[in-house]
């Protein structure tokens, strides 16, 4: 596979993620702030781990689990978060515009998601997500 297939498919596959076609959890991993939530979850990605990451969905989400397979595509790729901006947030309920980078062999990808966090048990989890560009 050519390096930039590989990498548009990382950052696909990220974005992917955030917007529900590929994770969800049974809650456990939340926070204090909606912001750490998402950078705590794309750590979790980041090491490849499953477990981790789905430990950061909203029980009631509608998306489905990562598996560790999945998972592991993520060992192989640098992911981070070059921006975050809370466009909506209540005591709730929060709206996060996220720009992730990706980097494979040298290039890197961008993609920017709106992720909505809700809380449970007072603890901020991630609730669903859509691809804004990228």
């Amino acid at each position: 596979m050519h390096r930039r297939q590989v990498l548009a498919g990382t950052a696909t596959a990220t974005s992917l993620a955030l917007a529900g076609c590929g994770i969800l959890g049974g809650g456990g991993g939340g926070g204090g702030k909606p912001k750490d939530v998402i950078t705590s979850f794309i750590g979790a990605l980041d090491d490849g781990d499953a477990e981790k990451a789905n430990s950061f969905y909203h029980p009631d989400a509608t998306m489905d689990p990562i598996d560790q397979e999945s998972a592991g595509f993520f060992e192989e790729t640098s992911v981070s978060v070059s921006n975050m901006e809370v466009t909506e947030q209540t005591d709730s309920r929060a709206v996060i515009d996220v720009t992730l980078e990706t980097e494979f062999q040298g290039e890197t990808r961008s993609q920017t998601s709106a992720v909505e966090l809700r809380k449970s048990d007072g603890e901020w989890l991630l609730y669903g997500a859509d691809v804004i560009s990228g």
